[in-house]
């Protein structure tokens, strides 16, 4: 049985190809530990009109969100091109969030909610059948995983990306995680459908293990750790940049800012880290507490403050229009923004993804959302080229992402 695990685009980014979607990877690498024949189709930067799939038994698509229109057209060429019958199963955040709806709105066959790389090779073993159509996984053991199966797709193409050249530059960046899950839930973040917030960490080798293969098997100079939060524990921190630092390599990663101290700045630049980047969200106190976000503004700048100290550069990621957002709020966060010692900046419209608290309480925050009308098939997302909108942000989202958007360039221009 021949399984096609399909990769997505995202044409709403800046640039779609900057960052590989390593779930697909990792679950291409555990079906190749079954001896489960896989192809990745990888869609991800491609007009639909060069979409190719090739033909397979059973297909797997991961989508987040905003995703969820692709999906659709994916899963329709794939039902019109054949009459022979084929299994489609879909997984990821979106489908985590929102089971049923993506059985009746996507024309899948089977919804896999959460962590899916144990289960999926085990259903794919069992003849790609099952009486549930909703299949429930478990939150895996990482320590048993696979490395990313790479080498299925033109892995160099994502590594040539541009928007961390203001980290180092750098010929090739490659990208991995160290773990797992994050224990808060925040407000406005969906990661929990898929982790159940549990956290695992990957042993220390294994970790070491994937740094070497990007840096000497994919030749890449630059490495960033996309975990959720990669300073969760002081001690493991300390203990990966001492391993770091024997490779010798450049890297940069996302930190809580109320869990930097300068002990652990000092060694992460000893270790070859370039940037740090914080999820700030907001500059008003008020709102992050709504977030649930369990940081204030004073600890952000105290820990901006603290990298630059330590010798290395801080991405900012803020969030706008949050539920509770007035002019008032807005103005702080335009402060903060201005006086902050940031290199660069990420901002973000808000949109309640499905599996939030938000979207799971709007009631809580003030916020109506009308979930049973909701399709997902056009501008649900929270970034975009300059420009562009989502149609899920209100006027006056607009309006201050655009004014911050000219605040930000003003300070590059000022540096």
């Amino acid at each position: 049985m021949k399984v096609v695990l399909i990769q997505l685009p995202s044409p709403w980014l800046i640039n779609d190809r900057d960052l590989p979607l390593l779930g697909i990877l990792y679950l291409a690498a555990a079906l190749r530990q079954e001896r489960i024949e896989v192809q990745i189709a990888d869609l991800i930067g491609l007009p639909e009109k060069f979409w190719f799939i090739p033909e397979g038994d059973v297909y797997g698509i991961s989508l987040v969100t905003p995703q969820a229109q692709y999906a659709k057209r994916v899963i329709q060429y794939l039902r019109s091109r054949t009459e022979r019958e084929v299994i489609i199963a879909v997984g990821g955040p979106h489908v985590s969030a929102l089971p049923q709806w993506s059985l009746d709105n996507l024309g899948a066959d089977y919804a896999f909610v959460g962590e899916a790389d144990v289960e999926f090779p085990r259903f794919i073993d069992e003849g790609a059948s099952s009486s549930q159509k909703i299949i429930r996984c478990k939150p895996v053991d990482v320590a048993q995983l696979a490395l990313p199966a790479r080498d299925l797709v033109d892995i160099r193409s994502f590594h040539g990306g541009g928007i961390n050249k203001y980290v180092k530059d750098f010929r090739y960046e490659g990208y991995m995680s160290t773990g797992r899950g994050c224990p808060w839930n925040c407000a406005f973040c969906a990661q929990r459908c898929i982790t159940m917030g549990k956290v695992r960490q990957t042993p220390i080798a294994s970790v070491v293990r994937e740094v070497l293969e990007l840096v000497w098997r994919y030749e890449c100079d630059l490495v960033y750790f996309e975990d959720d939060t990669f300073n969760l524990s002081k001690r493991r921190v300390l203990a990966l940049c001492d391993e770091f630092s024997r490779i010798e390599f450049n890297w940069h990663c996302l930190c809580r800012v109320n869990l930097i101290d300068s002990d652990m700045l000092a060694a992460m630049k000893n270790a070859g880290c370039k940037n740090i980047t914080f999820g700030f969200e907001s500059g008003s106190n008020h709102i992050l507490k709504l977030m649930n976000k369990y940081t204030t503004v004073e600890m952000g700048i105290r820990a901006a403050e603290l990298v630059g100290k330590a010798g290395m550069t801080v991405r900012g990621q803020m969030i706008i229009g949050f539920p509770g957002e007035t002019d008032e709020t807005m103005a702080e966060t335009e402060t903060f923004i201005r006086n902050t010692p940031i290199a660069k900046w990420g901002l973000h419209a808000f949109v309640p993804l499905p599996g939030s608290d938000v979207w799971n309480y709007p009631e809580k925050y003030g916020w109506e959302i009308a979930k049973e009308d909701e399709d997902f098939t056009t501008g649900f997302h929270t970034i975009g080229r300059s420009g562009e909108w989502s149609r899920v942000w209100s006027p006056k989202t607009r309006d201050w992402l655009a004014h911050l958007r000219q605040v930000v360039n003003e300070r590059i221009i000022d540096q």
